[in-house]
């Protein structure tokens, strides 16, 4: 399922460019790995109908055989009513400084999908980019990736602010369900602080048209 999900196939890749894909010379110069990996939880992407169904969707990056890292997806599936884990294989690609990788899958032979992260603070969010050229377009996605499952609206906004420095529009972009999740196997709902200011409903669409 998630083979599809992150990109494998051309055909729920909702997002296309005319051209060729474009080229950031401003990507990250000092990408550092070793800060990166670890957990990250999914906030905001393009749609993808493959992904209608699941929520809770969570990133787990380890290390793993020399120039690889696994790359365990988990989801709360709600066809299922159960927790689902893939997992795949990342490697990052010279310079590893720029923060490229590829990501493949079990049963997928050599195909891979690239992408790019283009910025980080390691602590707090992370942009990640895909695009693959074809014949006189492009097919494009976006992620914004968080390390707290329900991050303050100041984290998100450093994340949108990444995507209008790239040209990268934020109004299409899809809010990934986090709400009501349990981690697996384990029976009680992720606290917050009540008193933090978090990103709601009412704001969403005023703060991704202002980016």
């Amino acid at each position: 399922m998630f083979l599809l999900i992150f990109g494998v196939s051309d055909t729920i890749q909702q997002m296309i460019g005319f051209g060729n894909c474009p080229d950031f010379n401003s990507r990250m110069k000092d990408f550092d790995v070793a800060q990166y990996i670890g957990l990250w939880y999914e906030q905001y992407r393009h749609f993808i109908s493959q992904e209608i169904g699941t929520s809770c969707t969570q990133v787990n990056l380890t290390n793993s055989e020399e120039g690889s890292f696994l790359y365990q997806i988990t989801f709360f599936n709600s066809w299922n009513d159960e927790y689902d884990t893939i997992t795949g294989t990342a490697r990052f690609e010279a310079p590893v400084s720029e923060g490229k990788f590829s990501l493949s899958f079990p049963g997928q032979g050599n195909s891979s999908v690239k992408y790019n992260i283009l910025d980080t603070d390691y602590e707090s969010y992370s942009v990640v980019w895909s695009c693959e050229n074809k014949s006189g377009y492009n097919l494009r996605n976006v992620w914004i990736f968080t390390r707290e499952q329900h991050p303050l609206n100041e984290t998100l906004q450093k994340a949108f602010a990444i995507l209008k420095k790239h040209n990268l529009s934020a109004k299409f972009l899809i809010k990934s369900d986090q709400s009501n999740c349990l981690k697996p196997d384990i029976e009680y709902e992720i606290e917050t602080d009540p008193d933090a200011e978090y990103i709601d409903d009412i704001n969403l669409k005023k703060n991704l048209e202002e980016v």
